[in-house]
């Protein structure tokens, strides 16, 4: 029987492909029994409800560094009233902590839909003025910018081509030919302003699977945009489904290209993961094979070439 094996469902980038049981292993579906409903809610109405607003004190290395601006914060407010989670969407690094540090501190009043208590998501902001003395105030009255749709809007990048197991893609600056032995294949990616595909041969001892895919950096705060953060970002989403982080080199070379690296375990499946950016997109290369050796092999058969 051919085992479900795109290993891509292994990694832990379930973002990618289907999921799919390992083997052996039984599904269960997802309880939402238990789960409150969560409801969106402009920063003005949500602050109507506001019972708590600890304001945050103004950083003084941000007052001797002359910083002032406005921290966004993302923030779910739980069935009870408390603030749930808050991560900052925009705003000054120097500021941003102090921001969040209060933001969890406050209190809402309950919510409540069919008579029922819900959570709130909604965006808050924090606005740091220098004049005419140092202080921080709630913009009651924001409201996000809606996106735009003139012409500085971009097309998403094209798909590429595979030419026998070689993929070229001249929107984003690569092309690479996969290990021997490797079915090279598109993928579906689950945004447009992203790109998979992946290579990969039958199951058995020399089982082995490359998936490459490009993430557009623009979308994320620009204190997310590294070859680093991304790669943290990645290791999270592994470490959830599962896989397990080891030990190994904190960086590897392919093809004279220096990535960033991260190795894990799960089971009798071997990972290695390589992180870069080039041209305003995260390149990920995923190698996964029943043994670290395996992988390794992997790296060493891809040959991969960048263009500006």
């Amino acid at each position: 029987m051919k085992v479900c094996h795109r290993l891509a469902i292994l990694i832990g980038l379930s973002m990618l492909v289907p999921h799919c049981p390992l083997l052996g292993q039984e599904q269960s579906a997802p309880s939402n029994a238990n789960r409150p409903m969560r409801i969106r809610e402009s920063s003005k109405i949500a602050l109507l409800r506001m019972e708590a607003e600890p304001l945050p004190d103004y950083p003084k290395e941000a007052i001797d560094k002359h910083i002032e601006g406005t921290v966004i914060a993302h923030v779910i407010v739980s069935d009870d009233g408390t603030v749930k989670q808050a991560e900052a969407v925009s705003g000054p690094l120097e500021l941003t902590p102090s921001a969040l540090d209060a933001v969890k501190q406050w209190r809402f009043g309950k919510t409540f839909l069919n008579r029922q208590p819900v959570e709130v998501d909604t965006t808050l902001a924090l606005v740091y003025a220098l004049r005419p003395n140092p202080a921080v105030s709630v913009d009651k009255d924001y409201k996000p910018t809606p996106p735009s749709s003139t012409s500085n809007t971009h097309s998403p990048p094209n798909k590429g081509v595979i030419e026998g197991t070689t993929y070229k893609n001249s929107s984003i600056g690569v092309q690479f030919t996969s290990a021997p032995g490797l079915r090279l294949e598109q993928m579906n990616a689950p945004a447009s302003n992203m790109i998979a595909v992946q290579a990969q041969n039958e199951p058995g001892p020399m089982y082995g699977l490359t998936v490459f895919y490009a993430d557009e950096l623009a979308q994320y705060p620009e204190d997310q945009r590294s070859a680093s953060k991304f790669l943290q970002k990645v290791v999270r989403t592994n470490e959830s489904a599962g896989f397990q982080l080891t030990e190994g080199e904190p960086s590897a070379d392919m093809s004279g290209i220096q990535f960033l690296r991260a190795d894990f375990v799960r089971g009798a499946v071997h990972e290695t993961i390589l992180v870069m950016t080039h041209n305003g997109y995260a390149f990920v290369f995923i190698f996964s094979g029943a043994s670290a050796r395996r992988t390794g092999q992997l790296i060493a058969s891809t040959d991969l070439k960048l263009t500006p």
